[in-house]
């Protein structure tokens, strides 16, 4: 099966100090940036804080992945304790939701995936143009994912999806 890397804005390559560090996605509304500390602070929602630091390297796309209050879906590497966004996507004004359950099928020239939900439904997910999928493989056929996802009117864009 193909990789879902058409739709992938940033791969990470995998060298060995990178095969340490775990990686994650987190979103939600930025509620600080400390350009000082060069950190950015998203509050999911649940009402978790979340903090990340940025470097040179943090690609970010759109306006509000620059602004407090921005939407985001922050792509992340962990090293022990620390968070480092790798890249921040701004969603405009649309909430960012997060569905977990198990690819169903995998549609590269749609390129859309389907999701059997924890709920057991099937959703289909269409994936953003310049979305961000989380490098390892996350989106294959049975895998276990999570997906972070806005939504207008029925259709359901994903922002990025991460193998749980």
């Amino acid at each position: 099966m193909k990789s879902m890397a058409l739709f992938a804005v940033v791969l990470l390559s995998m060298t060995a100090v990178q095969a340490q560090e775990k990686h994650g996605v987190v979103s939600g509304t930025i509620t600080k940036i400390d350009s000082s500390a060069k950190t950015v602070t998203i509050k999911t929602a649940t009402g978790t804080e979340v903090v990340a630091k940025e470097t040179a390297q943090t690609v970010k796309h759109g306006a509000a992945a620059t602004k407090v209050g921005g939407q985001v879906v922050v792509h992340y590497t962990m090293t022990g304790a620390d968070r480092t966004a790798v890249a921040i996507k701004g969603v405009g004004d649309k909430t960012v939701h997060v569905a977990e359950g198990t690819v169903d099928k995998v549609d590269d020239a749609a390129k859309t995936v389907a999701v059997k939900t924890t709920a057991g439904s099937v959703v289909v997910f269409h994936a953003a143009e310049d979305g961000v999928v989380n490098a390892g493989g996350a989106v294959k056929e049975g895998g276990h994912v999570t997906v972070h996802y806005t939504e207008e009117g029925v259709r359901k864009t994903a922002h990025a999806f991460s193998a749980l």
